[in-house]
């Protein structure tokens, strides 16, 4: 993490330093890093299968092996779906990206595109629980998964911010110039990493 994180390194001569640091803050931070890079790559662990859950359904429809959902409601759930995924793995990419430059830029940009991705994460959830709500016959089984993975995502997202928001001790907004922080404040990778 110290190479994902170059600017959050303690060395021995940085601790004596600062006086105000001691061991206990540096491991916390150390947990806290490894944290939000293990909630990283599970979200995109969870992209991927969305994807290719929803890039199966549409590729069955193109090659004639399966008649499109009947229901339209489950042909908007794949296609937002689809759009949704590779717009959240650019958000892990810039997320990644972010934590190697580590500036004002690279973080507005990835909270950016993070919170494009979480709004379109509400829509998806929402024709998620709109095919939930459908009769089991006019559903199919990767359909109901797609529905549940994006309920399920959005959940994970919701709690992945509180928890990188709940890091933050006085950053006033993020990416936002001027951002007051308090002295020694942890400086949170963006949201994007959802």
């Amino acid at each position: 993490l110290c190479v994902c994180f170059p600017e959050r390194q303690t060395s021995p001569k940085s601790l004596h330093r600062n006086k105000r640091t001691n061991m206990s803050e540096v491991v916390e931070k150390d947990s806290r890093h490894k944290l939000i890079v293990l909630v990283t790559f599970i979200n995109f662990g969870l992209f991927a299968s969305r994807a290719g859950i929803g890039g199966d359904l549409i590729n069955e429809v193109f090659d004639g092996d399966r008649m499109p959902p009947p229901h339209p409601v489950s042909q908007q759930l794949v296609i937002t779906t689809l759009i949704q995924c590779c717009i959240g793995m650019a958000a892990v990419g810039s997320s990644v990206l972010h934590c190697k430059a580590w500036n004002e830029i690279s973080r507005a940009v990835a909270a950016g595109v993070g919170m494009i991705t979480l709004m379109l994460n509400f829509l998806v959830a929402g024709y998620g629980c709109k095919q939930i709500d459908l009769d089991p016959d006019q559903v199919n089984e990767r359909e109901e998964a797609l529905a549940v993975l994006a309920i399920v995502q959005l959940i994970f997202m919701i709690v992945y911010f509180g928890m990188v928001n709940s890091f933050t001790h006085g950053v006033v907004m993020l990416g936002s110039p001027g951002a007051a922080k308090a002295p020694g404040a942890y400086d949170p990778p963006a949201v994007s990493s959802v």
